[in-house]
Order: structure tokens, then sequence, then C-alpha cells
């Protein structure tokens, strides 16, 4: 998916193109949830304490509890990386975030990229934002690498519908193993990996899954 900057998508719209790292503003892409714009493209460092206060408050467990807390310097080093993706509101808000973790961590070529702290903030759930922001995220790593092993972790089965619809697995330990995972919680079930590799028929499915969020593809 390819995302052209500062593109208003509605009903009928073109596809996403390529982020640019570091680019100023961060926005690549606008799309519109309830008639209001939202923003989709790379953080910058100026948004690293937004997003890590963000991501510690879901991780709570009186909260969403579903997230593992991260350290401030993590956050920044995705952002530097250009490996953090967020989408904003019409204030510039930070309304959904997912950041890119490369497996394993000192290999040269990593086998597997993970998409990291997952989030859309409660008021935008059920509205494609989360779609949106994974399809987007998806696409950039396989232009990147189409060899790569694309893999989000999840603590449990629920919310894993999209993953499922474009045709992600779920992996056992020892696959998770194989591509360098391994973390506390991982080997007792705790935490669900799912993969995915581009084959033919991925490209099928990410097909149905643009046309339904009604981008022109």
């Amino acid at each position: 998916m390819h995302l052209k900057k500062s593109q208003v998508h509605e009903s009928n719209t073109s596809t996403l193109v390529s982020l640019k790292r570091g680019q100023e503003p961060s926005t690549q892409v606008t799309f519109l949830v309830d008639g209001k714009p939202l923003h989709l493209g790379r953080a910058t460092l100026s948004q690293v304490d937004e997003i890590f206060d963000m991501i510690n408050d879901y991780a709570k467990p009186e909260n969403k509890g579903n997230l593992v807390p991260v350290a401030r310097d993590e956050v920044e080093a995705w952002v530097s990386k250009g490996l953090d993706f967020i989408v904003m509101d019409k204030e510039n808000r930070v309304i959904a975030h997912t950041a890119v973790d490369c497996w394993p961590k000192d290999a040269e070529k990593p086998a597997s990229r993970e998409l990291r702290s997952v989030l859309v903030a409660d008021e935008y759930r059920g509205k494609s934002v989360y779609t949106w922001l994974t399809v987007a995220v998806i696409e950039e790593m396989l232009a990147q690498d189409s060899k790569a092993t694309l893999i989000e972790v999840k603590g449990g089965e629920h919310g894993c519908g999209l993953l499922k619809a474009l045709g992600f697995e779920k992996y056992d330990y020892a696959k998770a193993q194989e591509l360098g995972m391994d973390f506390p919680g991982l080997a007792e079930g705790e935490w669900v990996v799912y993969g995915l590799t581009k084959t033919p028929e991925y490209e099928s499915r990410m097909h149905e899954v643009k046309l339904g969020l009604s981008i022109r593809v």
C-alpha cells in the first residue's frame, strides 16, 4: 500500500504510497473517519514522549493491560530508525500507533519484522483505523524486504480478525524460536505469535482488505 503525502481518502480513493523516513511533517496520507480527517505517517522525535506515555498507559493492568511496557529509549530508537508509525487526529494528537522490531535483534539482515505496541485510542476503535495503519506498515515492510516474515504478538486469540484475513498463521514456540524470538511468557503460552510471509495468496487477501477500506487498487 503506498501513501501519497497529504492525500485525502474517502469512499473511492487511490492507494497508499511509500512512507519517507525523516520527513517533516510526519503526515503522509489523510483519510476520513466519521467525516473527520486522520493523518497516517511516520512519527518524529518531537512525538516520542507522547507515544511513550500512551503505550505505557495502555500497558497498565487496570487499563488495557494487553501491551508490554516500553522504555523511552526504545521509542526513541524506533522513531530514529523510521520504524514508528502513527495516526493523528486534526489536533495532531496521536490516536493510533505501531512500531517495528527486527528479529534476531543483532542480525545484519533480520529474518523477521515484528509489529510492536499496536494500539488504537478507545474512541477510534471499530472504525478501520487499525486496518489502515496495519496495512500501511505491512506493505512498507514487505517493500523493504519481500522475503521477510512479518510477526504480531497477541495476548490471546482476541482481535486477530485482520491478521487471519491477511493470511497470518499462528506459530508455536519452536517456530518463534527459529525466527530468533524468545521473551518471558512466550513458552508458557501467555503470548500468541502470528506470522506472515509474502505469497500469491497474500496479494489476493490484501486486495480484499483494501476493497473493504474502499481504496481503489
